[in-house]
């Protein structure tokens, strides 16, 4: 075969290992960041959630209150410290959204927009505390 043929070959060869090693690096990072994400959006819901509780009822069921805490905690230790901003983000939005289902669950008029609001609250609160085994 010819030398320039084989040169050009092992260029595109390594050059395609070099880029998928890469695009495993990148989806990892990717991942690892969806998991951060998906703590810090759990812990600003659960907060909210807490707080809502609080205001409402008097009283914090203590398995809510165990998930929240346990959520922070799992948060403080999976957040990279270089992207706090992005993670604080998240977690005020979260809690800004769940904040507003549970407004609507409470404090709405209408009925049917109530109990979405309350079913729709409920669920993402169990998805959350299902993250977590205390």
């Amino acid at each position: 075969m010819n030398d320039g043929f084989m040169g050009g070959l092992k260029t595109f060869l390594v050059a395609l290992l070099g880029l998928s090693a890469f695009g495993t690096d990148a989806r990892a990072a990717n991942d690892a960041d969806a998991l951060v994400r998906a703590f810090a959006e759990c812990a600003g819901r659960l907060t909210a959630a807490v707080d809502h509780q609080r205001l409402f009822f008097g009283d914090v069921p203590p398995e809510l209150e165990q998930a929240q805490i346990t959520m922070m905690a799992v948060l403080d230790a999976a957040a990279p410290t270089d992207n706090r901003i992005y993670v604080t983000s998240w977690q005020v939005s979260a809690r800004a959204a769940q904040n507003a289902l549970l407004s609507q669950a409470t404090l709405s008029f209408d009925a049917q927009t109530a109990q979405w609001a309350q079913q729709r609250s409920d669920q993402l609160i169990s998805d959350c505390q299902a993250f977590v085994l205390f």
